[in-house]
């Protein structure tokens, strides 16, 4: 039997098997494919809702998998059979499930039929490949879920898979599915409070290395396991063996950095038990690097529109992260032009100031009694870091009486 393995919208199923068979392709299910596939990987917990006709048999539309111990599958068979006396198309089909892939099969009288399968109409030798069923032909399609790709905590998840039918008389049809996740351990990630699946390491220098706190300990009630293995770590990212908080437990100190550049955190260590199933255990380490020095809320001191004839003034943040007591925050020079280059600088002052555990502010003053529509300049902020020794500030201004 030829089958086609669909793959969610984030984690790739299994290969499809593929046989040639050309089918033009509606001008309206190019737009229902469109629709359906704009729509993004969400839990949804809507009750199915189908519009189908006399041209399809569907099986049940709605499956319950129950209690799921997390890192085990389930799996869960929707049939449409083609009762009609003319051919049906699939113009679009997709998934809410990120934790879900499809097997899709096509049989008449329980006879498989081997015949290309696509979950949306794929575009070949200048025409369109879609999924038909010919009458008395059946569609079956099985959903197996993959808890090891959810969060591993208690939590309910709802799923849901939408066919939509050429020609439009053959019906919208949405099936739908739900379970319940059931952790397999305790899992702390900050203190003593139980959280995501998450090490939260949130936002850091670039220069920094940051710690955040994760303990794995058996169920209340439940038999003790032990850490077989863990994957994931290396010179960036280390586990540091604490004592544990609960019974049973394993507390690590978690390490990460310094990283040298500004960027985003993603990182999952893999923790292997010899728990039924081989089961692991998944943490996400999250966070993300910042620059050593940034500006808050922007890196410009813009005056924008205002009275040139009135003094006006305007500030600055600037974020400084590294461990040093004293950057030597100065200023160094103000430059201001009007258009043609004519300075105007000494209708300017500037200064730098602490503002607070590792923060500093710069100020910039319009000393009043310029003439003219526009100015552009830069205030110089230098610094005793090598790294960070001069960086100019821009504003610009506009005269509202011109």
């Amino acid at each position: 039997m030829f089958r086609f393995i669909g793959p969610t919208f984030a984690f790739p199923g299994p290969r499809a098997r593929l046989l040639a068979v050309m089918s033009p392709i509606p001008r309206r299910a190019s737009s229902l494919l469109l629709l359906l596939a704009g729509a993004c990987s969400q839990k949804d917990a809507t009750a199915p809702v189908t519009q189908a006709s006399a041209w399809l048999a569907i099986s049940n539309t709605d499956h319950d998998l129950g209690d799921i111990a997390h890192g085990r599958k389930e799996e869960c068979i929707f049939t449409v059979k083609n009762t009609a006396a003319q051919t049906v198309r699939l113009a679009g089909m997709r998934q809410t499930c990120t934790c879900a892939t499809q097997e899709l099969s096509i049989t008449r009288a329980g006879q498989p039929i081997e015949r290309e399968i696509h979950m949306q109409p794929v575009l070949r030798d200048g025409g369109f490949l879609v999924t038909t069923l010919e009458p008395g032909e059946q569609l079956t399609l099985k959903v197996t879920v993959d808890t090891s790709l959810r969060a591993g905590l208690d939590h309910h998840e709802d799923g849901k898979l939408e066919l939509a039918f050429e020609p439009e008389e053959a019906g919208h049809i949405v099936f739908g599915y739900h379970f319940t996740i059931r952790a397999r351990m305790r899992l702390l990630t900050h203190d003593q409070e139980p959280r995501s699946p998450t090490v939260e390491l949130g936002e850091f220098s670039k220069s920094q290395e940051v710690l955040g706190v994760l303990e794995l300990a058996p169920l209340e009630g439940a038999k003790s396991f032990r850490i077989l293995d863990i994957v994931g770590t290396d010179d960036l990212l280390k586990l540091e063996k604490k004592n544990p908080l609960l019974p049973g437990g394993y507390r690590w100190l978690v390490r990460y950095g310094p990283r040298g550049e500004p960027g985003p955190v993603s990182r999952v260590l893999s923790f292997k038990t010899d728990l039924e199933d081989d089961y692991v255990m998944n943490i996400l380490v999250d966070g993300i690097a910042l620059s050593n020095l940034s500006f808050v809320p922007a890196a410009r001191l813009d005056l924008n529109r205002f009275d040139w004839s009135q003094p006006k003034q305007t500030y600055v943040t600037v974020i400084y992260r590294k461990p040093i007591p004293n950057p030597g925050f100065a200023i160094g020079r103000i430059k201001v032009e009007k258009p043609g280059g004519v300075d105007v600088s000494r209708y300017f002052e500037a200064d730098v100031t602490e503002a607070g555990a590792s923060r500093w502010q710069i100020t910039l003053q319009y000393l009043g009694g310029l003439d003219g529509k526009r100015f552009d300049g830069f205030v110089q902020l230098k610094t005793a870091d090598p790294e960070h020794k001069s960086t100019l500030v821009r504003f610009t201004g506009f005269n509202t009486k011109k």
